[in-house]
């Protein structure tokens, strides 16, 4: 059980010189460290059951798994502990979505300023060392722009538009991502103040060489993606983190240090979370070559218990026979199938075609790259081992 009065006590020792700001970041960074998220909000079909879940109360959690009103709630009552003034915020369900059960986020005040934060959204963040995104998140520009121009259909002038903004945002507690930084070295969160996103984007310069190198001109760019990719599941892994931890992890990994759009350029993607039979998770990300006539493969990686790995066509056969499904009712024939890797007839054409795992073979064994990837994993083995050395409770 999370040891609150320890934290507490923590936070007005250490932190007695610290801002309310400050201390409120601490204590959202340390319960994110901790805690973990409940899927089985996500994996039960029964209403019953998710309202259940949704609703427990802080005492009766169990293993350390919540969902947004739990979080919401402890986050809300360890800040009323340190007097910081928070309230826990209720969404009511949305009636067109008869599986809604609501949401809850944590109102934050400080200094007459009101501020949201959704632990519940940061947890796999933290845990990992990436920014997070929904403590106290600035107000973006064209939400700001959203605004002016619904007022400007209220008739109102450009001066009372902007006077009108103004006295808003003075009413909000916000942070940009330079003040995070700030308090997040302060704090001791970020390592020699960087975030695990600033590795990633080391690895992102890397990558984006590596596209437009004259020796890997012979080489379709499908190749040299499915390269990064695969030195994404076999190099960057963090086996740390709970199964949906280690999903949000490579998706946030191969988004930053690839690109989803330059991925989606070349490969089909889907990411389909299945249920084994005795009620185990395991979650699949399928990426399939766009130029059908150029490569033949498909590269498929299983999400699961014990990490990320790449599986074979049989083996996901296998499972599937086995009794595995597909979670989503509405695309379970559709997801079925892409597991199941069903061609239409123009598609099961025998012709030799070119292998990505050959090409990505050709890549690995250049000794530049080999070099270079190496320097890359170093340091992210680096920030990777910071991180578990670090003052802060680490769940698992």
């Amino acid at each position: 059980m999370f040891d609150s009065e320890k934290l507490v006590k923590e936070v007005n020792t250490r932190g007695k010189d610290w801002s309310q700001l400050e201390k409120a970041r601490y204590i959202y960074i340390q319960l994110g460290k901790y805690y973990v998220y409940d899927h089985r909000f996500v994996s039960t079909e029964k209403l019953s059951e998710r309202k259940r879940i949704a609703n427990l109360d802080i005492k009766d959690i169990v293993d350390n798994k919540i969902v947004c009103v739990s979080a919401a709630k402890i986050y809300t009552n360890l800040l009323g502990q340190c007097g910081i003034d928070a309230k826990t915020v209720f969404i009511a369900p949305d009636e067109k979505d008869p599986k809604d059960v609501g949401h809850a986020y944590t109102k934050v005040i400080i200094d007459g300023k009101e501020g949201p934060a959704g632990l519940i959204k940061d947890l796999s963040n933290i845990k990992a060392g990436f920014k997070t995104e929904d403590f106290l998140k600035e107000i973006k520009e064209e939400q700001v722009e959203q605004e002016k121009e619904r007022l400007r259909k209220l008739g109102l002038s450009e001066d009372r538009i902007n006077e009108e903004i103004e006295k808003r945002r003075a009413c909000i507690l916000e942070l940009s991502q330079d003040e995070l930084r700030k308090i997040d070295k302060k704090i001791g969160y970020t390592q020699d103040g960087k975030y695990l996103d600033d590795i990633f984007d080391e690895i992102k310069e890397e990558f984006s060489k590596m596209m437009d190198d004259p020796k890997f001109s012979d080489l379709p760019k499908e190749s040299i993606i499915a390269y990064q990719i695969d030195f994404i599941t076999k190099r960057m892994q963090e086996n740390k983190l709970p199964i949906i931890g280690k999903n949000d992890y490579f998706k946030k990994a191969i988004d930053i240090c690839i690109g989803n759009k330059n991925i989606e350029e070349y490969f089909s993607k889907n990411t389909i979370t299945c249920f084994s039979k005795d009620g185990k998770m395991e979650i699949f990300h399928v990426f399939d070559a766009k130029d059908q006539e150029q490569i033949n493969n498909r590269m498929v990686y299983l999400i699961d218990g014990e990490g990320i790995r790449p599986i074979t066509q049989e083996e996901i056969v296998e499972k599937l026979d086995s009794g595995m499904t597909v979670f989503s009712k509405t695309k379970r024939v559709e997801y079925t199938n892409i597991l199941e890797n069903r061609k239409s007839e123009n598609e099961k054409e025998t012709t030799k075609k070119r292998s990505i795992f050959d090409d990505i073979k050709q890549i690995a064994s250049d000794e530049e790259v080999m070099k270079q990837m190496e320097e890359v994993t170093n340091r992210h083995k680096t920030y990777e081992k910071n991180i578990k050395e670090s003052e802060f409770v680490r769940g698992e």
